[in-house]
């Protein structure tokens, strides 16, 4: 889930996935405002014998003034 806690739209924002493919965009997010993504991952042998999943999904969008990149980050995994 991507939520802006700011006091200012942000726009243009990408988000991506490496683990799951996922590479899409957001149009712009208001202030208070959130967007969820649901995306699945099969679990290989690989994850079992090393006792976990590491992933990081990455959005980075513009300030109104588009003169500055901001970038989150998420990494719930479940």
């Amino acid at each position: 889930m991507w939520e802006n806690t700011g006091n200012v739209t942000i726009t243009g924002i990408a988000v991506t996935d490496p683990l799951t493919g996922l590479n899409t965009a957001i149009a712009s997010l208001a202030p208070g405002t959130k967007q969820t993504f649901t995306q699945t991952y099969q679990i290989t042998q690989a994850n079992l014998n090393s006792g976990s999943v590491t992933n990081t999904a990455t959005a980075t969008g513009k300030d109104p003034d588009v003169t500055e990149f901001l970038r989150f980050r998420n990494s719930n995994c479940r």
